[in-house]
């Protein structure tokens, strides 16, 4: 019987810590909470529009089970300004609501961990001053159909040094892209740019980025730079574009000229079509199954250019 017991102790022992560990994920147990963090979210529930009273058990709010600080939100209301008190926020994901109303610097005052923040789709607008000067680092920030005050692309994102996926796209933005612009896309994880649907005018400058070459050195995971300009107001030559880019849209614009600009990319395209065909047909003739090897080819030839001449009269 005593072998018994000291086999079942250890096991009930973890069972013991495994329930305390669900009872915190879901706010079951009177854990001591961050006070502020707390009232923030009491606040931030007061202001909801939540006539289903579909936030009575709080899903959507992500607690870390250590400290208590609240992480991650994932709600659907209008957005007060109580939000820039959850210090430890990482995850902020709003998209595709009815949100409505001004979203200003006061609401990210404290957010200096944030990092996703997901809110495309909605009538939200985004007002900031020229000199603001964010408290944090975004890795993914999504905009899209916002609106935007001034109506350009903010000079706060050069501050923004992990930025990876930017959606800007329907935002009413106009004037020029900067010739800083490409240079906060000079990482490692970069992934998609989307300005389109705005009224951004003039040349676009090149594409071009020194340290993109390198990121299939660094991410092993890397796959694809997708570039989205398309539905704006650009003319004047076509840019010149890194050979690292897979997809770009430059569609419906009034770009002129001739493609010999572009003869890098298009050489650089010919040449992995050219690679991968015979790496195909050398598995083939190995005896390879000739689905291992299609589909190999298929995951390889990625690349895709999306990009329209369009001479507008």
């Amino acid at each position: 019987m005593a072998r018994v017991m000291r086999v079942v102790s250890p096991i009930s022992f973890l069972l013991c810590i495994a329930s305390i560990t669900v009872s915190l994920c879901n706010g079951n147990l009177n854990v001591p909470c961050k006070e502020n963090e707390r009232q923030a979210l009491l606040l931030f529930k007061k202001d909801l529009i939540d006539s289903s009273n579909m936030l009575s058990s709080w899903t959507g709010v992500a607690c870390d089970n250590l400290t208590g600080h609240v992480h991650e939100l994932h709600l659907a209301g209008p957005i007060p300004v109580s939000l820039g008190n959850l210090s430890c926020l990482e995850e902020l994901i709003i998209h595709n609501n009815s949100l409505e109303g001004v979203v200003s610097e006061v609401h990210f005052t404290n957010l200096t961990r944030l990092s996703n923040f997901y809110a495309d789709e909605n009538s939200l607008t985004l007002k900031t001053s020229p000199n603001w000067v964010p408290p944090f680092q975004l890795s993914i920030l999504r905009l899209g159909s916002w609106r935007l005050e001034p109506s350009e692309l903010p000079a706060w994102l050069k501050s923004q040094k992990h930025l990876s996926a930017l959606n800007m796209s329907n935002t009413g933005i106009s004037g020029t892209i900067p010739t800083w612009f490409w240079d906060i896309f000079s990482l490692r994880s970069v992934s998609t740019v989307d300005l389109s649907c705005n009224q951004l005018s003039g040349e676009v400058p090149n594409i071009v980025s020194a340290n993109w070459p390198k990121q299939k050195h660094f991410n092993p995971h890397f796959s694809e730079i997708i570039i989205d300009l398309r539905s704006n107001q650009f003319n004047g030559s076509l840019p010149l574009v890194s050979s690292t880019v897979t997809t770009l849209d430059l569609s419906n614009s009034s770009f002129l000229g001739t493609l010999s600009l572009l003869f890098g990319f298009y050489l650089s395209l010919g040449l992995g079509f050219a690679f991968d065909f015979w790496i195909v047909l050398g598995l083939l003739l190995s005896n390879v199954p000739w689905s291992n090897a299609f589909s190999r080819f298929q995951n390889h030839m990625v690349m895709k250019l999306y990009a329209a001449i369009v001479e507008r009269y």
